[in-house]
């Protein structure tokens, strides 16, 4: 499918403000109106085909953004691989059309554009190749390594520490990628401070070409399409910082200095085919985050590396979850709720593993409550006693946890719920309950975590998915859905009562003692 060229919006000026009715200027390096201006000229002269205009990135001087510094040496530091070119490649391709690309980030006036340009590369890698949609942390690798700072780096140290194996770790001697949840982007040289959970690892990475500089366009082109979106340098100055949509071609800028990503080309583009390059310098930045440059603008693709990753072999583990019924009071400790859901998460096993351990962690953008409720089908194993410190609920799981309760907002991303299970040949494959959980609000529920397995020696595999909620209105018991259980839903139950179904409180049909009761229960307790 031929991308359409996005159509520039002109932004603010951003180069005065007001604090407390005083005007400030621009801050140091930032560009202002008048050089703005004096770029539009420039471009008018010189035939430019893109458009210049404050945005995001102007705000902030040319050094705090562009951070790549190159090594010396750097060519003989990595493996190459010379790319099998092919004639077949379409004339125009984007990931972003195969669902390839996460959400564009904004690395602020940190230069940092090495982490993000690596990890572009490897979230798309994880996105096209396992399913899952992460935000990993960029502040880990300028916090924690040594590929760099908010002073610069180079982004293929960066995906040394991405790999799996890999000699290079942070102080806390680990390697792989950490959430960003786990460790949030500051845009400053934030102190460490490891340990943190490293879930997800490249296999390995490669750089484009023979032995440096820029990789041909076929070779370019067929590593994009072969492996995903690309990490790649070049060369910018004020007119790549002030770019606003079009297509790039003020191709003086020679000096490499900064990392982003390819994520696909057009042929038909510019005077003789463009490439699709995201930035990592906010969505208000050029044509939503992304920019089209012409082949060889200012030597994009220097230095170009692309990621390897196959998921693991699980084993025959995998994980679904299913929703369950739930009664009247079921739910411990509070017996006032009608309008919920409830899911069971269940770990699927189908080739025998010796054992396995689940670590999972369920979130919703609402209210959810975890049932100390198990799977008791397994029998009970001679094991237990060579585990001590363990406190297991069942013949079948030992899980820790939150206490019984709500958990509202952004904090239930903490309700997380631990499994440690074992699968022996009494068991057999099959679909096991590893934990059991309500939610009363919200709208869309996500589960995410890892397993290790035996069979798979041991290694972390890592599953995210989400679900949608479809959470009724009425509460158990309000059967004029005024929001109340009260003396009008009590007469509307007795006239009913052993008659009709108007008054039918549990669903079966009939007006009768287990609605009566139902309501009672929950007589003038509020809905949620």
């Amino acid at each position: 499918m031929k991308l359409r060229e996005q159509r520039a919006v002109s932004r603010l000026a951003l180069s005065t403000f007001v604090v407390a009715g005083v005007a400030v200027g621009p801050a140091p390096g930032q560009l202002t109106d008048d050089d703005i201006a004096a770029l539009q000229a420039q471009g008018e002269r010189e035939g430019w085909t893109f458009v210049v205009d404050h945005n995001d990135a102007t705000q902030y001087p040319l050094s705090g953004l562009a951070g790549l510094v190159v090594p010396d040496g750097w060519e003989k530091d990595g493996e190459w691989d010379e790319m099998n070119t092919r004639d077949d490649l379409p004339a125009s391709f984007d990931w972003r059309d195969y669902g390839g690309c996460t959400s564009v980030r904004n690395q602020g006036g940190c230069g940092s554009c090495w982490a993000f340009g690596a990890m572009a590369a490897v979230e798309s890698k994880l996105l096209i190749e396992g399913g899952w949609n992460l935000d990993l942390s960029e502040q880990w690798l300028v916090s924690c390594t040594d590929a760099g700072s908010c002073s610069g780096g180079w982004h293929s140290s960066a995906l040394k520490y991405l790999t799996k194996n890999s000699a290079y770790d942070d102080p806390c001697g680990d390697s792989g990628a950490v959430l960003e949840t786990d460790f949030r982007y500051v845009a400053q040289d934030k102190a460490c401070e490891c340990p943190y959970d490293h879930p997800y690892h490249i296999d390995s990475w490669a750089y484009v070409g023979w032995s440096g500089g820029v990789p041909s366009v076929s070779q370019m082109k067929q590593a994009i399409y072969d492996h995903g979106p690309v990490a790649v340098a070049v060369a910018v100055d004020s007119s790549f910082q002030a770019y606003n949509g079009g297509v790039f071609n003020n191709c003086g800028a020679t000096s490499i200095n900064h990392c982003v990503a390819l994520v696909g080309w057009d042929d038909t583009m510019g005077s003789n085919g463009v490439w699709i390059l995201r930035n990592s310098w906010g969505r208000f930045w050029g044509s939503s985050g992304y920019m089209y440059i012409e082949y060889g603008c200012d030597r994009v693709g220097y230095a170009a590396a692309y990621t390897r990753f196959t998921p693991s072999d699980p084993s025959g583990l995998d994980h679904a979850c299913n929703e369950v019924s739930i009664a009247p009071g079921s739910v411990v400790d509070d017996p006032t709720l009608g309008a919920a859901q409830s899911f069971d998460l269940e770990a699927v096993v189908w080739m025998g593993d010796d054992w396995t351990s689940t670590d999972a962690t369920v979130s919703v953008d609402g209210e959810i409550y975890q049932h100390p409720e198990f799977d008791s089908s397994v029998p009970q194993l001679p094991l237990w006693g060579m585990f001590p410190s363990l406190v297991f609920d069942s013949f079948f799981s030992a899980r820790n946890f939150a206490e019984p309760g709500f958990a509202v907002g952004p904090d239930v991303t903490n309700n997380t719920m631990s499994a440690i299970w074992f699968d022996i040949p009494d068991t057999g494959d099959g679909t096991y309950t590893i934990g059991r959980f309500t939610a009363t609000s919200g709208t869309t529920l996500t589960v995410t975590g890892t397993s290790t397995s035996r069979n798979a020696a041991g290694e972390l595999q890592p599953f995210n998915f989400s679900m949608p909620l479809d959470i009724p209105t009425q509460c158990l018991g309000d059967i004029n859905n005024d929001g109340l259980r009260d003396q009008s839903d009590l007469g509307i139950l007795l006239a009913a009562y052993e008659i009709d179904g108007s008054g039918d409180i549990d669903g079966d049909g009939d007006t009768d003692q287990n609605d009566l009761g139902i309501l009672l229960s929950q007589y003038e307790v509020p809905c949620r």
